[in-house]
């Protein structure tokens, strides 16, 4: 269960730790396109995962995470400075692919939606063709079998109401 101080360790921490990677950090391994994606902070505070997602290929990930893992000290230092808590969680970084896996999907959903074609129109439309069709049919005298039917049995409860329900 999560609590308020451990929430807001977490912001604190990803509020920093992104502030640094993106302006304090000038490691040529450190790609453009990362981002932290999520903080989760322990109920005691001692550790704190820092996931983040860098868009590329897999050597820009694996190069990135290296540099990210050579500026931790520097990025630790500045959480440190940062939180006004009497302990400061140690940070360890950790690869996250679910922007990219997201990515991912919804592109084999953009795939196939244009292999479907357009989405066909409205069921009310077929609803009111379908009516349509009854009563052409109604007025050919063409009526399906199971319309026929409940009309015959319909005719057949006027005419001998003793047969119908009673009150």
């Amino acid at each position: 269960m999560k609590s308020f101080r451990t929430d807001k360790m977490a912001s604190l921490v990803r509020t920093i730790a992104s502030d640094m990677i993106a302006n304090k950090v000038h490691d040529p391994r450190i790609g453009k396109f990362v981002s932290i994606t999520r903080v989760e902070v322990t109920q005691d505070m001692q550790m704190a995962k820092i996931f983040v997602s860098v868009m590329g290929t897999e050597e820009d990930q694996r190069s990135t995470m290296r540099g990210l893992k050579s500026a931790q000290g520097l990025i630790q230092r500045a959480v440190a400075k940062g939180v006004t808590a009497r302990i400061c969680p140690h940070l360890t970084f950790i690869s996250d692919h679910s922007i990219k896996k997201a990515a991912e999907i919804m592109e084999i959903i953009n795939h196939n939606a244009a292999e479907m074609g357009p989405p066909p129109d409205d069921s009310q439309d077929d609803d009111q063709q379908d009516d349509d069709q009854l009563a052409d049919d109604q007025l050919d005298g063409d009526l399906p079998e199971a319309v026929a039917d409940v009309d015959d049995d319909a005719k057949s409860i006027e005419a001998n109401p003793s047969n119908g329900v009673q009150p």
